[in-house]
């Protein structure tokens, strides 16, 4: 007859997902508390992209336009647990959120910097949507 010592923990798994990654901790140990950090931090990051422009003359060129903008990120780690289970087929229940977007926002982004080759050329503006997380929040992870 196989007893269970309670002073084993089942350790759990780290998983990765496309575009973030899925912090998986340990399970619910004596004296830890929720570990979940997830939150909306502000960030700072260079948008680039690249137009081709026709003058009137019939001319055509390629610039290279950007900006530094303040933007929003989701970031930190949710709650995650693997246990033993004899009703899943390889005999463990997996549990995994991720720090993920709530609410987002679409915003346009003025590119004013712009360039063709070395020079700078004044006067152009491409403008970008952006979306944006308002709220983060511990979500399952999958990615869609």
């Amino acid at each position: 007859m196989l007893i269970a010592d309670p002073k084993i923990y089942i350790v759990a798994v780290t998983s990765t997902i496309l575009f973030g990654v899925c912090f998986c901790l340990l399970p619910d140990l004596p004296g830890i508390k929720d570990a979940s950090t997830c939150k909306t931090e502000t960030m700072e990051m260079e948008i680039t992209s690249e137009e081709v422009i026709t003058e009137q003359t019939g001319n055509t060129y390629h610039v290279t336009c950007s900006e530094k903008i303040q933007t929003t990120k989701c970031e930190g780690t949710c709650e995650s647990n693997v246990t033993p289970s004899v009703s899943h087929f390889d005999g463990l229940k997996r549990v995994c959120s991720c720090c993920r977007e709530g609410d987002t926002m679409v915003r346009d982004v003025h590119l004013s910097k712009c360039y063709h080759g070395d020079s700078e050329i004044p006067g152009i503006t491409i403008t970008r949507t952006v979306t944006q997380p308002i709220s983060c929040q511990c979500q399952d992870c999958t990615v869609n």
